[in-house]
């Protein structure tokens, strides 16, 4: 992919993958986090559930209170340039769900970070 002009760049809804792993901690990773993707398959990464967003972006699923890692997958791989890393101790994609809650999680891919 050529590069891209941050000056031209714009944000707008992709159709496509998303899942929820078990919480994935970066430190499991490796040198794997700085990657175009991470392949699924090398680590243990338990995808609990997936689902496909629709034309205009938005997708949904229902989850089971828990905490979970978030992303945008491809094949067997996890998109690395749809990630975000929380402070509190180097989790991917975190997300955390109480009984009966209902969350808005907003995913950016940046194709122009590679």
């Amino acid at each position: 992919m050529p590069p891209v002009n941050p000056q031209e760049a714009h944000e707008f809804p992709i159709q496509c993958e998303i899942a929820a792993f078990d919480s994935i901690n970066i430190a499991d990773l490796g040198n794997s986090l700085f990657q175009e993707r991470i392949a699924i398959s090398d680590f243990n990464i338990r995808e609990v559930t997936r689902t496909s967003s629709a034309l205009n972006g938005f997708y949904m699923m229902k989850l089971p209170a828990g905490k979970y890692s978030i992303g945008v997958v491809d094949g067997d791989s996890i998109l690395t340039h749809s990630m975000r890393v929380a402070g509190d101790g180097g989790w991917l994609m975190p997300l955390e769900l109480f009984s009966n809650e209902l969350r808005e999680f907003n995913i950016v891919v940046d194709y122009a970070v590679h």
